[in-house]
């Protein structure tokens, strides 16, 4: 007689170091998820269709000012799949504004638990126009993603709406250079972050930021309900059986 699987609550009480997860019958493509102590590279960047449509609806009604977002998702091995998003409004520099940005985000992230959607950030989205995105508050902003140790593995989704106007979705997903970052720290320590020190590292405009390749790709729901919509009859049929 086979071994029985154990209960789900003693896999959240195992420890980490003396894990098995034959004894779980876990599928093996899972299992790296659960090693929290793994350092997994990003090579590729998933988009469920339904985020980059939101993406670029919201782009498009604030045309021509430039939008901004949260992306909700997770890492599976070496892709970041982002699965949700939504937009954050545009920020001021009253204390006020900030407190009510927070308290929105807070609601958004609740009303998305209570569906069970994904709630993990996994970086943020800005739109642009023809590609003028590469200033000092979007550096500022997505040093501040991969600084946080939770937040490492974060992405900067760009969409130049003037590219997807002409047809093509013009998303791509950014996250700063190791070099670059190690400049920045020093100059959070005390140490100017001149023109020369950037010349010194040899770190030139091209070296800032590092492109991963983005895909539009269906979840697995949505693979299964078009499976199950191509098996139905045809709509005259339908109608038919209906009168």
């Amino acid at each position: 007689m086979a071994e029985k699987s154990k209960p789900m609550t003693a896999l959240l009480n195992e420890s980490a170091s003396t894990f098995d997860t034959t004894a779980y019958n876990i599928p093996k493509k899972l299992t790296p998820m659960l090693d929290i102590t793994r350092d997994f590279p990003l090579d590729a960047v998933h988009i469920d269709p339904l985020v980059a449509l939101k993406i670029v609806k919201h782009a498009r009604e604030q045309m021509p000012q430039t939008v901004n977002g949260q992306l909700l998702g997770l890492q599976v091995d070496n892709v970041l799949e982002i699965t949700q998003c939504y937009p954050v409004p545009t920020q001021s520099s009253s204390s006020s504004d900030d407190d009510d940005n927070t308290a929105y985000q807070v609601e958004m992230l609740q009303l998305l638990k209570d569906v069970n959607a994904d709630t993990d950030s996994v970086g943020w989205y800005q739109s642009t126009i023809l590609g003028n995105f590469l200033q000092q508050p979007f550096l500022e902003t997505q040093q501040g993603y991969q600084s946080s140790a939770l937040k490492s593995k974060c992405v900067a989704l760009v969409l130049d709406l003037a590219k997807t106007e002409r047809g093509n979705l013009g998303f791509k997903a950014y996250r700063l250079s190791d070099a670059y970052l190690k400049l920045s720290e020093e100059a959070n320590n005390g140490s100017a972050f001149t023109t020369k020190k950037l010349a010194d590292a040899k770190l030139t405009f091209a070296d800032v930021l590092e492109e991963l390749p983005v895909h539009i790709k269906n979840g697995s729901l949505a693979n299964i309900l078009m499976h199950e919509l191509e098996r139905l009859p045809p709509l005259e049929d339908l109608v038919e059986n209906l009168q």
